[in-house]
């Protein structure tokens, strides 16, 4: 029975067709959870499943019966716990794979990058961040979803300074404004600049955890910056063909066109926290030297320094009066 198991038969055309439907459906799966909590939920039913194997082959039955009454509970769990996921599933099957891809890369560039240089002009702040190889899922849970293709005129009425949206930062995702007004984790260095407001630290701190891109754009100044991986980069001139090419030269891998880039920008260092430790106050030498004659002179003299005496003041009669 245990050779009929392990016998293998001849592999047909269906049976690769097979493989690559179930391949591409989980890979389509784990591309639509990745960055979410879905995925540490789908990890923690991968690890019941592996226990209960383990379970069921070291005859372990209290275990296996216990893990096995999940199992029955696990398609109405998965309903409840997977809620959002799984509509937005069903949404995306429904929909037309091209009714996505009718924006090109340099296309939504354009309009985003046109209200960064109308933001800077007009010295309203904002805050954009690129969506790198790790998920921003949870970041964008803690905004607005928007899903929509990048306009100018939307990103005018989200950083509009009476907007709701204005403080928090928008989210790009597959070419698209995943989610306004988020709220991103500031940085933990504690060596940046005091004129960094939480804009700018906000735009570092996510660089800090994630691989993403940052564009920062100042409420103060109107100064465009670059961050990403812990460092801040402001642009020398607020021109849209440099804003373009620096967002080029950051996200593209090639170490040769990246330097070049930022060889270009006014880089900002940012000390570690035990480089900003104050150093002591070295006293010179002639300077030590006179102190210890001044304190030497004190104490000859007693150590005390005589009070000035206030000038006498004399009272002047006052004519016409009269002694008694």
């Amino acid at each position: 029975m245990i050779s009929d198991l392990f016998q293998l038969r001849p592999l047909k055309a269906t049976d690769l067709l097979d493989i690559l439907i179930i391949w591409f459906v989980l890979y389509s799966l784990f591309r639509f959870i990745r960055g979410s909590r879905a995925l540490q939920m789908a990890f923690g039913l991968l690890a019941l499943f592996m226990a209960q194997i383990i379970a069921q082959r070291f005859n372990l039955v209290v275990v296996s019966e216990t893990i096995g009454s999940l199992f029955s509970i696990i398609p109405i769990a998965i309903i409840v716990l997977f809620q959002d996921e799984v509509r937005r599933v069903l949404a995306s099957i429904g929909t037309s794979p091209w009714a996505k891809a009718n924006i090109t890369e340099s296309t939504y560039l354009d309009r985003i990058f046109q209200a960064v240089h109308h933001f800077s002009q007009k010295r309203t702040g904002a805050l954009i961040v690129f969506e790198g190889h790790d998920g921003l899922k949870n970041y964008m849970d803690s905004g607005t979803q928007l899903d929509a293709l990048p306009s100018f005129e939307l990103l005018l009425d989200i950083f509009e300074p009476k907007s709701r949206l204005h403080d928090g930062a928008v989210i790009v995702s597959n070419s698209r404004l995943a989610s306004a007004g988020c709220v991103l984790p500031l940085s933990a260095n504690q060596a940046l600049p005091r004129t960094f407001g939480t804009r700018h630290r906000a735009g570092i701190g996510i660089t800090e955890e994630t691989d993403c891109l940052a564009l920062i754009v100042s409420e103060e100044t109107g100064r465009i910056s670059f961050a990403q991986n812990g460092e801040i980069h402001r642009l020398t001139e607020n021109t849209l063909s440099q804003i373009y090419q620096v967002y080029k030269g950051l996200m593209s891998a090639e170490d040769e066109q990246r330097s070049e880039i930022l060889a270009s920008l006014s880089r900002i260092k940012l000390p570690k926290s035990w480089e900003s430790a104050p150093k002591p106050i070295e006293i010179p030498e002639n300077e030590g030297d006179s102190k210890k004659s001044d304190s030497k002179s004190g104490r000859r003299s007693g150590g005390r320094r005589k009070k000035k005496q206030p000038p006498a003041t004399t009272t002047a009669a006052k004519p016409g009066a009269q002694s008694k």
